[in-house]
């Protein structure tokens, strides 16, 4: 979350752009809310502010910068720059290495490296120093986190198989770990599990895939809506590689119809495209009917 430093920064880049609090306020919150924040009497997302940055044509990036990172959140700072970063929007993800304590630096230069590529380019990717950092990460922590939940979600395609089982293995143990914000949804448990389970299937262990997804299901709430429909996703490609084609094609086209439900079209089309990449990595690596 930004902290409420970061209202007077606001401020200040606003009346020196000069905008108005209604111009500034737009269709994201009202005049009387940012004019709140700007006090410090109010905190937003990363999410919230970026848009607010963007009524009065200041970049994220410049923002921090102008405010400086002393009481800067920097895994939500990640995390968001990550999101923008999948959503085709510009996005500065370099900058939180020099955010991050410098314990995790090594982590965060490594997922970085390989955040980008297609998850089929980032089998074998992390090599060396930098695989040596996530595992560090991923086996250091007395209780997995949300920092060592993101680090799982976006390597899980570069890990070892026997890392991936270990990792679950700590998560489904843990208590489970939850955010209702957007850009920090691969910091939580389930979608940690999540994305284990389908490098799992891709790879060819679709059983130890179900058994997984299975146990995070039995744990998700009723408003765990996008992660019982990550779940459903990957228990697709389980169908898929045990060669039950048909189910599997029914239960990829009844995600994608609850997905338009959101009404998001950037994310259902990153979704949709996401669902038929892992129908194809199965059926090229022949570990299902192709």
């Amino acid at each position: 979350m930004a902290t409420t430093n970061f209202g007077y920064t606001y401020r200040e880049l606003r009346r020196a752009k000069g905008y108005s609090l209604k111009a500034a306020s737009g269709a994201e919150v009202s005049v009387q809310f940012l004019s709140q924040f700007e006090r410090g009497e109010s905190q937003i997302s990363f999410e919230r502010l970026d848009s607010l940055l963007r009524n009065i044509h200041v970049s994220l990036s410049e923002f921090v910068a102008a405010a400086g990172s002393d009481h800067l959140n920097w895994m939500d700072w990640w995390a968001y720059q990550l999101t923008e970063a999948w959503r085709l929007r510009p996005a500065d993800i370099d900058a939180a290495v020099a955010m991050a304590p410098p314990s995790a630096q090594p982590a965060v230069m490594a997922i970085n490296g390989i955040v980008l590529l297609d998850q089929e380019d980032q089998r074998g990717a992390l090599t060396g120093t930098s695989l040596a950092a996530v595992t560090a990460v991923l086996r250091r922590a007395v209780r997995p986190g949300m920092f060592s939940n993101l680090v799982a979600s976006l390597a899980a395609f570069a890990l070892p198989q026997d890392l991936r089982i270990q990792t679950v293995t700590r998560l489904l143990e843990q208590p489970y770990v939850r955010s209702y914000a957007r850009y920090l949804r691969p910091c939580t448990t389930a979608y940690a599990v999540v994305c284990l389970a389908e490098a799992e299937v891709v790879l060819g262990s679709a059983t130890l895939a179900g058994e997984w997804l299975a146990k995070v299901d039995r744990q998700l709430r009723p408003a765990d809506m996008y992660e019982r429909l990550m779940v459903r996703k990957v228990q697709a490609g389980v169908a898929y590689a045990q060669g039950a084609v048909p189910q599997a094609e029914r239960m990829r086209d009844q995600v994608l119809r609850a997905w338009q439900i959101l009404d998001d079209k950037v994310e259902y089309q990153l979704f949709a495209e996401h669902i038929r990449a892992m129908f194809a990595m199965i059926g090229d690596d022949n570990h299902g009917t192709a």
